[in-house]
């Protein structure tokens, strides 16, 4: 039997592998101190980004930065179910320190942010990235509001208001996708 795994769980792999792998190339010309520095400053650039997978990927790296066997209880947190009470305090909370022109703002560049990084791995298949923008769309809508993600208040609405957009963005994609597809059989059945 095949265990489905979660958004949530797919991506927390993701990132503890590219983690440890920053950790083992750092390793070959850096010592424990320096890496530990620089891992903690990637940290802190991820941390300042909307996207669900920067948010783990801060946690993942700044577990990372300590010496020995990969260890994280945030993210291990993060791979369970959040607590429904603690959701709609922290949902009421967010809503109470929303700042929509900020949001929209944010949100705007979003889709570009997580092409920029998609673009790498699903080089210029329009289906995969369209598929990518959809787990950053599951990501971010699985994590805004989950309790063991150590983000305040207006940040996670910054990451709720982050979904919309890449949704968008993932369905024209894929209709741009289709459009071209429908229209190629179109014409190979006029030929």
């Amino acid at each position: 039997m095949r265990r489905i795994q979660s958004p949530v769980s797919r991506a927390i792999s993701r990132v503890i592998a590219s983690a440890e792998v920053r950790r083992l190339e750092m390793s070959r010309t850096l010592d424990q101190g320096q890496i530990a520095q620089l891992l903690n400053e990637q940290a802190d650039k991820a941390r300042a980004s909307p996207l669900g997978e920067n948010q783990l990927l801060a946690l993942a790296l700044e577990a990372a930065a300590h010496p020995g066997e990969f260890s994280s209880p945030l993210l291990d947190a993060l791979r369970e179910p959040a607590d429904h009470i603690e959701q709609l305090y922290l949902r009421q909370t967010v809503f109470d320190h929303y700042e929509p022109v900020a949001a929209k703002a944010i949100a705007r560049a979003a889709p570009d942010w997580v092409a920029r990084n998609a673009g790498r791995r699903v080089r210029l298949d329009s289906q995969l990235l369209a598929g990518w923008l959809q787990g950053a769309v599951d990501l971010n809508a699985a994590l805004w509001d989950h309790p063991a993600l150590p983000a305040a208040p207006g940040f996670r609405g910054l990451m709720l208001a982050c979904v919309p957009a890449l949704r968008e963005r993932a369905e024209l994609i894929s209709r741009a996708r289709s459009g071209l597809s429908q229209r190629a059989g179109a014409e190979g059945a006029m030929a």
